[in-house]
């Protein structure tokens, strides 16, 4: 699946996404989309690493949202728990399309399906210098650990506050260094775009199969 266009990916991903997301909340509707996240996973291979920590994400999300809803009776705290599994076959499919795709590819699938060139610029970028960023914090916070060992909570906060501030403005003065230099280098405001493999039997039946894939969640909700 690796191989193939990444604009078919795109798409495929998307309305399997969409399907799960407005699918009935039945029990058979949900096991249908599992089978379905699970199919898309073991066909793009990616990390398991990366999908765990992306499951990871919604459960706490999820159950920090939980907090609140013993007052709200059982319906709520049902709903949430067909919202979370919900949130969680998406993302293990979003997951799975960065794996099949590309990290790099995505961009130019976004352009090819006529997402703005300033949205997908704003995306290049963002990808590319946020690792940056989530590197300098962890040396931060690394350094407060190392100098604020034995400290209380308060100190602490007021040091993490203070690395916050600090990381905003490096960030912004690191933005300013990095648009004078793409602009020294003829930046025009896009992104050369690789070549797309072109469309063939390949992406014709990944298109049927997701198409399935995507109206199995709602027939299953249908007959259940």
């Amino acid at each position: 699946m690796r191989a193939a266009d990444p604009r078919v990916l795109l798409l495929a991903a998307l309305s399997i996404v969409v399907s799960i997301a407005v699918a009935p909340p039945s029990a058979a509707s949900l096991a249908c989309g599992a089978a379905v996240a699970a199919v898309w996973l073991v066909a793009s291979r990616p990390r398991p690493s990366e999908a765990l920590r992306a499951v990871l994400l919604v459960v706490l999300f999820s159950a920090l949202i939980g907090l609140f809803l013993p007052f709200q009776g059982e319906e709520a705290t049902r709903r949430l728990a067909v919202s979370a599994v919900k949130s969680v076959l998406c993302v293990l499919l979003l997951v799975g399309l960065r794996s099949a795709a590309g990290a790099t590819r995505l961009p130019s699938a976004l352009a090819g399906i006529g997402v703005p060139t300033l949205l997908v610029s704003l995306l290049v970028v963002t990808t590319r210098y946020l690792e940056l960023l989530l590197g300098q914090a962890r040396r931060m916070s690394r350094a407060i650990d190392l100098r604020a060992h034995g400290a209380g909570r308060l100190a602490r906060a007021r040091a993490a506050g203070s690395a916050a501030g600090t990381l905003f403005v490096r960030a912004l003065d690191r933005a300013e260094r990095v648009h004078a230099a793409m602009g020294l280098r003829g930046f025009q405001g896009t992104f050369p775009a690789p070549p797309f493999p072109g469309l063939g039997v390949r992406e014709a039946v990944l298109a049927v199969a997701s198409l399935l894939a995507a109206a199995l969640p709602h027939l299953a909700g249908r007959w259940a």
